[in-house]
């Protein structure tokens, strides 16, 4: 479970256990590989397969850069949805700070992956 003091969670794909980070490397990362920008527009429930790839892509590869996209593909079945959505959803939860106080606007909050 990823922590606000660390914020990185720990899945198992690949046969690895591996480090997801949603920080700004992982969405800059995004970026290049999508042309779109994460902090304008970020909503998982209508990403197409290749944006779902380049965003788990994106937060796995901090942890090892000798990842491909066809290798980060090859582990997303229908059997793995839910731990994948679960894991992006820690991931993108730790990385967004707690408002003080709960003052102000109500931080985004990222979607499930499937719908339910």
């Amino acid at each position: 479970m990823a922590t606000k003091a660390r914020p990185e969670v720990k899945v198992d794909l690949g046969g690895k256990v591996r480090v997801m980070k949603f920080d700004l490397n992982a969405m800059a990362e995004y970026e290049e590989l999508t042309g779109k920008n994460i902090l304008s527009r970020f909503n998982t429930k209508n990403m197409g397969a290749r944006e779902l790839r380049a965003l788990l892509f994106a937060c796995l590869s901090g942890d090892d850069e000798t990842l491909t996209l066809k290798d980060v593909g090859s582990w997303v079945t229908p059997a793995t949805m839910n731990e994948i959505s679960s894991a992006l959803t820690d991931a993108f939860s730790a990385s967004v700070p707690e408002s003080e106080g709960k003052k102000g606007r109500p931080l985004p909050k990222m979607p499930p992956l499937l719908s339910q």
